[in-house]
């Protein structure tokens, strides 16, 4: 793909044939399976791609917080967040359907 010219080696990787316990991209393959099991446990599989940067947001938001060993502080974090945060009007929760 002409990166050889630029100066670039590629080295390809065949990821079934790594090691268990060795990983190319440690951190994607953590972040995109804990992603995965969201979906499937949380929405049970059902959700809406028009809302998935919502869900997505909501990962986030879990995944930050995931090693908060008190269960109190994390509520009171959302409920500061909430009290801080303008209200929003239901219409702009909702996305009207795409025609």
């Amino acid at each position: 793909s002409g990166l050889q010219a630029e100066g670039y080696s590629h080295k390809a990787i065949i990821q079934s044939k790594t090691a268990e316990k060795e990983s190319v991209l440690p951190g994607v393959h953590l972040v995109t399976s804990l992603a995965k099991r969201v979906m499937l446990g949380t929405f049970q599989g059902r959700f809406d791609p028009q809302y998935l940067q919502r869900y997505l947001d909501e990962y986030v938001f879990r995944f930050n917080r995931r090693s908060c060993r008190a269960v109190g502080k994390r509520f009171w974090r959302i409920m500061q967040q909430a009290a801080q945060s303008a209200p929003v009007p239901l219409k702009n929760l909702v996305l009207e359907p795409a025609t």
